[in-house]
Protein backbone atom coordinates (compact mmCIF):
# COMPACT_ATOMS: atom_id res chain seq x y z
CA UNK A 1 0.00 0.00 0.00
CA UNK A 2 1.29 3.75 -1.09
CA UNK A 3 0.60 6.62 1.36
CA UNK A 4 1.63 10.08 0.59
CA UNK A 5 2.06 12.68 3.09
CA UNK A 6 2.41 16.64 2.52
CA UNK A 7 4.01 19.48 4.22
CA UNK A 8 0.05 20.02 5.99
CA UNK A 9 0.52 16.38 7.98
CA UNK A 10 4.17 16.81 8.33
CA UNK A 11 4.14 17.76 12.57
CA UNK A 12 1.14 15.21 12.80
CA UNK A 13 2.66 12.28 11.86
CA UNK A 14 6.02 13.41 13.37
CA UNK A 15 4.78 13.51 16.57
CA UNK A 16 3.58 10.19 17.16
CA UNK A 17 5.34 8.41 19.48
CA UNK A 18 6.01 5.04 17.95
CA UNK A 19 9.60 6.48 16.96
CA UNK A 20 8.49 5.99 12.76
CA UNK A 21 9.21 9.09 10.81
CA UNK A 22 5.87 10.52 9.86
CA UNK A 23 3.87 7.61 11.43
CA UNK A 24 5.23 5.39 8.37
CA UNK A 25 9.15 4.59 8.63
CA UNK A 26 10.23 2.41 10.51
CA UNK A 27 13.49 3.84 11.93
CA UNK A 28 16.65 2.37 14.01
CA UNK A 29 17.12 2.26 17.72
CA UNK A 30 19.69 4.50 16.98
CA UNK A 31 17.98 7.07 14.26
CA UNK A 32 14.98 8.02 16.73
CA UNK A 33 16.90 10.71 18.66
CA UNK A 34 19.71 11.86 16.36
CA UNK A 35 20.72 15.88 16.76
CA UNK A 36 20.38 17.79 13.49
CA UNK A 37 23.51 19.53 12.38
CA UNK A 38 22.92 20.58 8.77
CA UNK A 39 26.40 21.45 6.99
CA UNK A 40 28.30 17.89 8.03
CA UNK A 41 31.18 19.52 6.00
CA UNK A 42 31.70 23.12 7.60
CA UNK A 43 31.90 24.66 3.79
CA UNK A 44 32.84 27.69 5.22
CA UNK A 45 36.47 25.99 5.56
CA UNK A 46 36.56 24.30 2.05
CA UNK A 47 37.00 26.64 -0.51
CA UNK A 48 35.85 25.04 -3.45
CA UNK A 49 32.65 24.29 -2.36
CA UNK A 50 32.77 28.07 -0.62
CA UNK A 51 33.75 29.76 -3.20
CA UNK A 52 31.02 28.28 -5.27
CA UNK A 53 28.46 29.74 -3.23
CA UNK A 54 29.89 32.67 -2.54
CA UNK A 55 28.95 33.63 -6.53
CA UNK A 56 25.67 33.02 -6.51
CA UNK A 57 24.84 34.53 -2.53
CA UNK A 58 22.98 30.71 -1.59
CA UNK A 59 22.44 29.93 1.91
CA UNK A 60 23.00 26.18 2.81
CA UNK A 61 21.16 24.11 4.83
CA UNK A 62 22.24 20.65 4.34
CA UNK A 63 25.82 19.61 3.60
CA UNK A 64 27.10 15.82 3.62
CA UNK A 65 28.36 13.08 2.03
CA UNK A 66 26.14 10.43 0.50
CA UNK A 67 25.77 7.73 -1.94
CA UNK A 68 24.19 7.75 -5.19
CA UNK A 69 22.84 4.95 -7.51
CA UNK A 70 24.01 5.34 -10.80
CA UNK A 71 22.67 4.09 -13.74
CA UNK A 72 24.40 0.78 -13.83
CA UNK A 73 23.49 0.31 -9.99
CA UNK A 74 26.63 0.70 -8.91
CA UNK A 75 27.02 3.29 -5.69
CA UNK A 76 29.02 6.61 -6.10
CA UNK A 77 29.89 9.03 -3.42
CA UNK A 78 28.36 12.24 -3.43
CA UNK A 79 28.33 15.59 -2.10
CA UNK A 80 24.94 16.55 -1.88
CA UNK A 81 24.04 20.31 -0.87
CA UNK A 82 20.81 21.95 0.08
CA UNK A 83 20.45 25.55 -0.10
CA UNK A 84 17.60 27.83 -0.20
CA UNK A 85 17.20 27.89 -4.37
CA UNK A 86 18.45 24.36 -5.32
CA UNK A 87 20.03 20.88 -4.21
CA UNK A 88 23.85 20.12 -5.40
CA UNK A 89 25.00 17.03 -6.68
CA UNK A 90 29.06 17.38 -6.92
CA UNK A 91 31.84 14.91 -6.98
CA UNK A 92 33.61 14.95 -3.59
CA UNK A 93 37.16 14.09 -5.51
CA UNK A 94 37.20 17.14 -7.87
CA UNK A 95 34.39 19.30 -6.27
CA UNK A 96 33.05 19.61 -9.51
CA UNK A 97 29.20 20.29 -9.84
CA UNK A 98 27.49 16.94 -11.45
CA UNK A 99 23.70 18.15 -11.44
CA UNK A 100 22.50 21.55 -10.03
CA UNK A 101 18.86 21.28 -9.88
CA UNK A 102 16.23 24.13 -8.56
CA UNK A 103 14.28 23.42 -5.27
CA UNK A 104 10.72 24.46 -8.04
CA UNK A 105 12.45 21.47 -10.18
CA UNK A 106 11.82 18.67 -7.60
CA UNK A 107 7.89 16.85 -7.86
CA UNK A 108 8.80 15.12 -4.37
CA UNK A 109 10.20 11.99 -2.55
CA UNK A 110 9.70 8.72 -1.91
CA UNK A 111 11.14 6.52 0.71
CA UNK A 112 10.01 3.03 1.81
CA UNK A 113 8.40 1.78 4.91
CA UNK A 114 11.06 -0.05 6.11
CA UNK A 115 14.69 0.80 8.15
CA UNK A 116 16.70 1.23 5.37
CA UNK A 117 18.76 4.47 4.26
CA UNK A 118 17.36 4.52 0.79
CA UNK A 119 15.68 7.52 -0.76
CA UNK A 120 14.14 8.58 -4.06
CA UNK A 121 14.26 12.75 -5.30
CA UNK A 122 11.71 12.58 -8.46
CA UNK A 123 12.38 15.32 -11.13
CA UNK A 124 10.26 15.17 -13.89
CA UNK A 125 11.75 17.38 -16.09
CA UNK A 126 14.45 15.45 -16.42
CA UNK A 127 15.52 12.18 -14.07
CA UNK A 128 15.54 10.75 -10.88
CA UNK A 129 18.28 10.06 -8.04
CA UNK A 130 18.20 7.34 -5.56
CA UNK A 131 20.57 8.46 -2.84
CA UNK A 132 21.20 6.45 0.29
CA UNK A 133 22.20 8.43 3.57
CA UNK A 134 21.78 7.44 7.21
CA UNK A 135 20.96 11.14 7.20
CA UNK A 136 17.40 11.04 4.86
CA UNK A 137 15.42 12.15 7.52
CA UNK A 138 16.97 15.45 8.34
CA UNK A 139 16.99 15.55 4.45
CA UNK A 140 13.58 15.26 3.96
CA UNK A 141 12.47 17.65 6.80
CA UNK A 142 15.06 20.22 5.29
CA UNK A 143 14.06 19.40 1.90
CA UNK A 144 9.81 20.26 3.20
CA UNK A 145 11.05 23.16 5.24
CA UNK A 146 12.97 24.94 2.22
CA UNK A 147 10.37 24.15 -0.14
CA UNK A 148 7.59 25.57 2.13
CA UNK A 149 9.60 28.93 2.16
CA UNK A 150 10.20 29.12 -1.45
CA UNK A 151 6.02 28.43 -2.58
CA UNK A 152 5.10 30.97 -0.04
CA UNK A 153 7.99 33.78 -1.53
CA UNK A 154 7.24 32.54 -5.20
CA UNK A 155 3.17 31.39 -5.35
CA UNK A 156 2.93 31.87 -9.01
CA UNK A 157 6.35 28.99 -9.39
CA UNK A 158 5.16 25.30 -11.06
CA UNK A 159 5.63 23.34 -8.03
CA UNK A 160 3.71 24.32 -4.52
CA UNK A 161 4.22 21.45 -2.66
CA UNK A 162 6.41 18.86 -1.67
CA UNK A 163 5.00 15.78 -1.07
CA UNK A 164 6.90 12.36 0.56
CA UNK A 165 5.54 8.96 -0.37
CA UNK A 166 6.06 5.97 1.89
CA UNK A 167 5.84 3.00 -0.51
CA UNK A 168 7.82 -0.63 -0.37
CA UNK A 169 7.90 -0.58 -4.32
CA UNK A 170 8.84 2.47 -5.92
CA UNK A 171 9.65 3.85 -9.42
CA UNK A 172 12.11 6.20 -10.39
CA UNK A 173 13.81 7.13 -13.50
CA UNK A 174 17.14 6.55 -13.99
CA UNK A 175 18.21 9.06 -16.64
CA UNK A 176 16.63 11.26 -19.20
CA UNK A 177 15.98 8.01 -21.65
CA UNK A 178 12.69 6.64 -22.09
CA UNK A 179 13.93 3.02 -21.55
CA UNK A 180 15.35 4.09 -18.33
CA UNK A 181 12.42 3.26 -16.48
CA UNK A 182 13.53 1.36 -13.21
CA UNK A 183 11.82 0.42 -9.49
CA UNK A 184 13.24 -0.16 -6.52
CA UNK A 185 11.44 -2.79 -4.15
CA UNK A 186 12.14 -3.15 -0.61
CA UNK A 187 11.41 -6.69 1.56
CA UNK A 188 11.50 -7.29 5.20
CA UNK A 189 13.59 -10.47 5.96
CA UNK A 190 15.07 -11.40 9.51
CA UNK A 191 17.88 -9.92 10.01
CA UNK A 192 17.12 -6.55 8.02
CA UNK A 193 16.29 -5.61 4.48
CA UNK A 194 16.54 -6.43 1.30
CA UNK A 195 16.65 -4.55 -1.51
CA UNK A 196 16.33 -5.56 -5.71
CA UNK A 197 16.01 -3.09 -8.50
CA UNK A 198 14.05 -4.17 -11.95
CA UNK A 199 14.00 -2.54 -15.13
CA UNK A 200 10.97 -2.33 -16.36
CA UNK A 201 11.49 -0.54 -19.75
Amino acid sequence: MEETYGKDQQQKKMDQGDGAFMGKKKRRASSVHKEFLGDYLNISSNPNLSRMLSRTGEVVYFADIVAKVNKRNKMQDRVLIITDQAIYNIDPSSFKVKRRIQLQDLEGMSMSTQADNFFILHVPKEYDYLYVSRRKTEIALVLLSRRHEFDVAAPSSAGTSFPIVFADRIRFKSTNSLSSLKEIEFSKVDDGVITTILKLS
